[in-house]
Parts: structure tokens; sequence; C-alpha cells
């Protein structure tokens, strides 16, 4: 049965889950943190020998206005949102690499005619930009994950990862069109090896939009909690 504890809790609860931006998933953890904060303390004042609604009410006074803590845990949503992406950056380098390498090697394409010289540099680059890409982005993991001062997490941080994450998504599309043309036709593994690697090419990077669309959608609302 729910008690006036639980429906004071539950409406402070819902009015800041009502300020936040972020994946269900990380929302739905904060919310519980919340919950749970929430539910220790008033049990504290009542064990001190307080009246349960007036224990709540002083449980929830404590914690703060739902504006004020939206600001800090909506910075914690916008981290957790960056940290995913690049994550997944930095392991799609090395991996793109590898499944690259075998496309090449169990296709049986031959060009009629050899490609331009540059093409073999244009090759090279996608090479280089993805392990530089995933190797920055493996650095930006450690300094998040070790707290340093100096480079704390800042909103504007996601936004600069979501611009590069959106100028990497276009680069390498660019970049993987010249290359089919230059070939004359794409390059693909044979059989149903070919048709997986043809299909998780494009789902990368729409998965990659998605991370920096995300990212500069929860960035965003952090700025406007921020001036509210």
């Amino acid at each position: 049965m729910t008690t006036i504890v639980d429906d004071l809790i539950d409406r402070r609860v819902a009015e800041l889950a009502a300020r936040l931006n972020g994946s269900r998933r990380a929302t739905a953890d904060i919310l519980r943190e919340v919950r749970h904060g929430l539910t220790d303390a008033a049990q504290g004042y009542r064990d001190d020998g307080m009246p349960p609604e007036e224990a709540a009410r002083a449980a929830i006074d404590e914690f703060g206005e739902p504006t004020e803590l939206a600001r800090e845990f909506q910075v914690e949503l916008v981290s957790r949102q960056t940290r995913l992406a690049l994550g997944f950056v930095a392991a799609s380098g090395p991996v793109s690499e590898v499944l690259s390498r075998i496309q090449w090697s169990n296709s049986s394409y031959a060009p009629v005619s050899a490609p331009p010289e540059y093409t073999y540099f244009l090759a090279l680059f996608m090479d280089v930009q993805g392990w530089a890409l995933s190797l920055f982005a493996v650095g930006m993991l450690l300094v998040m994950g070790f707290g340093v001062r100096r480079f704390a997490f800042r909103v504007r941080m996601a936004q600069a990862v979501a611009v590069g994450i959106l100028a990497k998504v276009v680069v390498v599309s660019v970049a993987g069109v010249a290359l089919m043309y230059l070939f004359g036709v794409p390059v693909m593994a044979d059989g149903a090896l070919g048709i997986a690697l043809g299909l998780l090419y494009p789902l990368t990077t729409v998965y990659l939009a998605w991370l920096a669309w995300r990212c500069a959608r929860t960035a965003t609302w952090a700025n406007r909690l921020a001036v509210a």
C-alpha cells in the first residue's frame, strides 16, 4: 500500500524526471538513486522521532530544489552520453580496419584498369584517421575516468565530441564513395560475408550520427537548465 511518504517522494522524483533529458537507462539509474537517497534520509529522520510525513518533507527539503538538482544530474547525463560516444569511436577504428582487410582479402573483384595513384593515398587516409580518432577517444576516456582536475568534464566537451563525430561521418562517407567511384564498383567480399559487411558500414555510420545527435541534444538541454 502506498503511504504518504511514498507519495511525497514519488512526487519529487517525478518533478526531477520532468526536467532531465538523457538516455532512458541513465535517467532511470539517476532517479533510482535519488529515490533511495530520499527514502533513506526520511527513514533517518523517522528514527530520530519525527512523524512519517514530516520526516519525508524534511528529507525532500534537505535534498534540494528540483531545478538545482536537475542542473547537476543533467551534466551527469551529458557525461555518460559522451563516454558512450567516445567508447564507440575508440572501438570502431580498429574494428573497421580489421573488417576492411577481411573485405579486401575475400573479394574476387579485380579492376579492369589500375585506379589513379592517389586512390591508395585516400585509402591510407581512411586507415590513419580511423586509428587516430580511436586513440584520441581512448585518451579522452582516460582523462575523464581519472578525473584530472584541469580537464574536468564540461558540457562543451560533449558539444565538441558531437561536432567531431559528425565531421568524421561526413569525411568517411565522402571518402568511401570516392574510393568506390575510383575503383569502378564497390569492392565487397563474396557471399554472406560480403552482405554482412556491406550492411555493417552504413549501420555504423548511422549509429555514429545518432550518438553525435544525442551528445548535442543532452548538452543543449544542460545549457538551458544552466540559465533557467
